[in-house]
């Protein structure tokens, strides 16, 4: 008898936890933007801040650029048009314009600052047209697709 309520109350239990599992998360594809910032001379910039704005959302991400002068932000959504904004105290900022990224990999940069005569900071350099000194950093095999083959898909 007592077998009986032993098994009685297994099955309850486990149709319990199966009842009342973990609400799953939902998977989402993002990207990254990366990237090395160094002053004339080639010498990285440890603590230059980069600012990454999506155009879409006006949402912000910053980074902190560490010893080697590399930062990277992650969890980004793929598309754009970004902007990125590197400054550093008594360098010329620089700010890339309308860059897009998409899931094939991380979108990685390369910022050059010059040194200010005076020390101050407020002067941003703005990169517009041609992408300068981008790379797209593959992380595996994939494949990227534009709006014309996303639209011709079908539903």
């Amino acid at each position: 008898m007592k077998l009986k309520y032993l098994l009685a109350a297994s099955v309850v239990s486990l149709s319990a936890a199966a009842t009342f599992t973990a609400p799953v998360q939902a998977q989402t594809i993002t990207s990254a933007i990366e990237g090395t910032v160094t002053d004339e001379a080639g010498m990285p910039l440890a603590g230059a801040t980069a600012t990454i704005t999506d155009t879409r959302t006006n949402r912000e991400v910053v980074a902190v650029t560490d010893s080697s002068g590399f930062f990277r932000s992650n969890a980004l959504q793929p598309g754009g048009p970004y902007t990125v904004t590197v400054t550093a105290p008594g360098y010329e900022g620089q700010t890339i314009e309308s860059t897009f990224i998409n899931i094939s990999g991380n979108t990685a940069f390369t910022f050059e600052l010059a040194s200010t005569a005076s020390g101050a900071s407020d002067s941003t350099i703005v990169v517009t047209g041609a992408r300068a000194r981008v790379t797209q950093v593959a992380v595996g095999p994939g494949s990227a697709f534009g709006t014309e083959e996303l639209e011709a898909f079908p539903s």
